[in-house]
């Protein structure tokens, strides 16, 4: 009889050469699915059914599907983590991350696993909380130490709070786990120019850029750290590079917009920093150097509508309001200057010292602006620094 022909009781038979293997047939599956059935129970199999539909409409990228399905199976076992894990996933991916937040604190009180602790130190980062996201990531890996994502997101997170050193260490840890991972290696990098140290993040991004020199993102870095060199020049052939490998990086169009008002060439400035801000509308710093070109080319009142835009994306931020009240102070509105200089976050650095002594000259308040000045030559802190100080102007 050749294979796949019914015997005698009807049943289809293994292939020649095949006897011996496990070749099921109609009836065992059936018999399978229904021993399933009553070993499983019928709500068992309905909540798995909900909980693979969620991980498939999230794989191909439906995440309104995904919490659809989620919420069913959660409502079948209120006391599943990895119910509530994948609502909390589904609705990190649509942008709700107060509910997402809420989903993954039930999933975490009933299962502190790896996945559901990395998952909320995500949604704590995306809701701008890095002690709170440092602390999921920490207790990540704690329960598994070799996870590359877990000290990854500790670093980024101390980053945030600008713990460099805590920061260089997670991220140095993750290398360890993973060396050839080039992403890693422009996360130190970045870390390393944040922390001021340019020529140790140079060698990151060269890491990186040996691993893979198609990365747009390592080309960025190293644009970043060259510029904080002071090596304009070739910092802005590197975003060149990087603007070229990908031309929607808003991080690429952003930098070579820096670079090029540093060498001076302000109409070009203007317009890539007009294309990173179109990739990313909401970016203050796109804003301030948009205004600080249209300075440069003599177009104040364009200059101020860009700045205020800066200071509202970014309210507090001292390097656009000190630009602003420059802008107004040359235009002889040294009473408003003064008044936007009050709205800066941080009344110790030197430049907003700098600026409110500038204003207060030009309002004919000698004295107070010679206060003002010292202030200025006595305090460290700078556009940019990182050291504190506690003189005030």
């Amino acid at each position: 009889m050749r294979g796949g022909e019914k015997g005698a009781a009807g049943e289809r038979q293994p292939p020649e050469g095949a006897k011996g293997a496990a070749f099921p047939t109609v009836s065992s599956l059936c018999s399978a699915i229904l021993r399933r059935y009553f070993e499983v129970g019928p709500a068992k199999m309905a909540f798995n059914a909900h909980v693979h539909a969620g991980d498939e409409a999230m794989e191909g990228g439906d995440a309104e599907g995904a919490l659809a399905a989620y919420d069913e199976a959660a409502r079948l076992d209120p006391k599943s983590a990895e119910a509530h894990m994948g609502r909390g996933g589904a609705l990190h991916r649509l942008g709700r991350d107060r509910e997402a937040l809420e989903a993954l604190d039930a999933a975490v009180g009933l299962d502190r696993s790896h996945d559901a602790l990395l998952l909320r130190g995500a949604v704590h980062a995306a809701l701008s909380q890095p002690a709170l996201a440092a602390r999921d990531f920490g207790s990540a890996a704690a329960e598994r130490p070799d996870s590359v994502e877990a000290h990854l997101g500790i670093g980024v997170a101390c980053e945030e709070m600008g713990r460099h050193k805590r920061a260089l260490a997670a991220v140095g840890r993750a290398i360890k786990i993973s060396p050839g991972d080039p992403a890693l290696r422009i996360a130190r990098g970045r870390v390393l120019v944040n922390a001021g140290l340019p020529g140790g993040a140079l060698a990151e991004f060269g890491a990186a850029l040996r691993l893979d020199g198609s990365l747009a993102e390592a080309h960025a870095g190293r644009g970043s750290a060259l510029l904080a060199a002071g090596r304009r020049k070739k910092a802005l052939a590197a975003y060149s590079r990087a603007g070229r490998l990908d031309p929607g990086s808003a991080e690429a169009h952003l930098g070579r917009g820096i670079a090029l008002y540093e060498v001076g060439r302000h109409g070009l400035a203007l317009a890539a920093l007009g294309r990173a801000a179109a990739l990313d509308p909401g970016s203050a710093t796109a804003g301030l150097y948009r205004g600080r070109a249209l300075r440069g080319l003599g177009r104040r009142e364009e200059a101020l509508e860009e700045l205020d835009a800066a200071v509202a994306a970014d309210p507090g931020g001292a390097a656009a309001i000190v630009e602003r009240a420059e802008i107004l102070g040359e235009m002889g509105r040294h009473e408003e200057a003064l008044e936007a200089l009050d709205g800066a976050a941080d009344q110790d650095r030197r430049d907003v010292c700098r600026a409110r002594g500038t204003a207060l000259s030009g309002l004919g308040r000698g004295k107070e602006a010679a206060a003002a000045d010292a202030g200025a030559a006595q305090t460290g802190r700078a556009a940019g620094a990182l050291r504190p100080s506690a003189a005030r102007c």
